[in-house]
Parts: structure tokens; C-alpha cells; sequence
């Protein structure tokens, strides 16, 4: 009995830093963001807050927004429209918890989320070719 108590505890401590290291990865992104559309850069602590805010929001108005359209739990079967419906959502309500709380204007709270985007695109391309790279033809072989 006692076992499972401690392997509990162990998945409760896996998933606590996981979670950490998500929001530090996520406020890390945000600093650079705000830094490249010259808005004010919150510390790390308060970047992660910020970070931890934006998805919260972001959850429930999606939540709302697809309860609203009759869009189910599985997004991945919503049409066009309300795929677009719940991006539009996504960055509305993001650039107003980056505007309040970053602070910054609105226009800008939608570049840092740009940005955001931009920047984690850029870091998965890269991150692509490296391994890529790295594999060499044990790639070609995979793919062939």
C-alpha cells in the first residue's frame, strides 16, 4: 500500500515539473516576443504567470466559443469555419491577457502572439534539420 503512495507521489512530481518546465519554456518565448515588437519584457516569474493566465483564458472562451457554434470536444471534426472561428478566439483573447498584462496595447499583444508563432515555427524548422542532419542517411532509408 505504501508503494503505490510513493509511485503517486513520483507521477505527482513528474507531472509538476513538466508542467514547470512548459511554463518556463512558454514565459521564455514570451520575453523574446515582447522584445522583438518592443514591448515591456516581464521577468521570468510573471512571464510564466502571464504564460499560465493566456491558456487558462484561451481554454475557456474556446470552451465557450464551441459550445456556442455546436463544435464537439474533437475539433479535429469541425468544419473550416469554426476552426477559423475558434483561432480568431485564440489570438482575441490572448492579445487582450498580453495587453493587460504585459502591459501593452492591444495591437501589439497580437504581435506578441505573432511573434510567438513565428519564433516557434522558426525553432521547429530548425530543430528539424539538425536531426535531420544528424540522421543522415538513416533518415533517407526511413522515409524511402
Amino acid at each position: 500500500m505504501a508503494a503505490a503512495g510513493v509511485g503517486a507521489l513520483i507521477v505527482l512530481g513528474i507531472i509538476l515539473l513538466s508542467v514547470l518546465i512548459v511554463l518556463g519554456l512558454g514565459a521564455l518565448l514570451l520575453k523574446v516576443a515582447c522584445g522583438m515588437v518592443s514591448a515591456p519584457v516581464p521577468g521570468l516569474g510573471r512571464a510564466m504567470w502571464i504564460v499560465f493566465v493566456a491558456w487558462l483564458a484561451n481554454v475557456g472562451a474556446s470552451v465557450v466559443a464551441s459550445l456556442c457554434m455546436g463544435v464537439s470536444a474533437n475539433v479535429q471534426q469541425a468544419d473550416t469555419t469554426a476552426k477559423s472561428v475558434l483561432l480568431l478566439v485564440s489570438v482575441l483573447v490572448q492579445a487582450a491577457v498580453y495587453s493587460s498584462m504585459v502591459p501593452t496595447s492591444f495591437g501589439k499583444g497580437i504581435l506578441i502572439w505573432l511573434m510567438q508563432g513565428v519564433i516557434a515555427l522558426v525553432v521547429a524548422v530548425a530543430a528539424f534539420v539538425l536531426i535531420a542532419l544528424a540522421l543522415g542517411s538513416r533518415l533517407t532509408a526511413v522515409l524511402a
